[in-house]
């Protein structure tokens, strides 16, 4: 037997959008603002990407060319989210394109995207209870994974907390000498 019911709902006085819960109708459509400087930012956001950079920059440790490249030796450094080879790869390629010089830029983490050994316990899990493979299947599955690994693993890059300094007197030498 059907019963009559009432559904609560409430709408966003702005769009028009329906929902179940009266706080979120509120702030569907409100307008967020930094809470360093005041400006508007997208939704959601609660510090906007000016003072989120310079809180993430003030929070960094800094470290000249010279030790970025002593303590991580061979690794790339980013700027703006791109990633470059060294500094002077990135100083060529602002000068190239015709940007402002940047004073810093910011040091990197290298990562590595390879298997891991607990593939054979992932295979087991939809299998019977207690269900897993014998010593010799793990040894020989631990050797192709080293051996994979060596083969295909990829090297990648990730930003880290160090901030790279670089100095008026490279980039007016760079300047001089581009």
């Amino acid at each position: 037997m059907a019963v009559e019911t009432t559904i609560k709902a409430y709408k966003c006085e702005n769009c028009g959008q329906i929902y179940r819960d009266k706080y979120i109708a509120n702030v569907c459509c409100k307008q967020y603002h930094c809470e360093v400087c005041g400006c508007e930012t997208p939704q959601y956001w609660l510090i906007c990407n000016t003072c989120r950079d310079k809180r993430d920059f003030d929070k960094a440790i800094k470290i000249s060319i010279g030790e970025y490249e002593e303590k991580f030796k061979g690794n790339m450094v980013c700027y703006n989210d791109n990633f470059y080879s060294d500094v002077d790869d990135l100083l060529t390629t602002f000068y190239d394109n015709e940007f402002d010089l940047p004073s810093y830029c910011w040091g990197t983490d290298e990562m590595r995207c390879e298997l891991t050994d607990n593939v054979l316990d992932n295979l087991t899990e939809d299998t019977y209870e207690d269900a897993e493979f014998d010593k010799e299947a793990y040894k020989e599955f631990n050797e192709f994974v080293t051996t994979w690994n060596e083969k295909y693993g990829l090297r990648y890059f990730t930003q880290n907390n160090y901030v790279v300094l670089i100095p008026d007197e490279v980039l007016a030498k760079y300047r001089e000498e581009n």
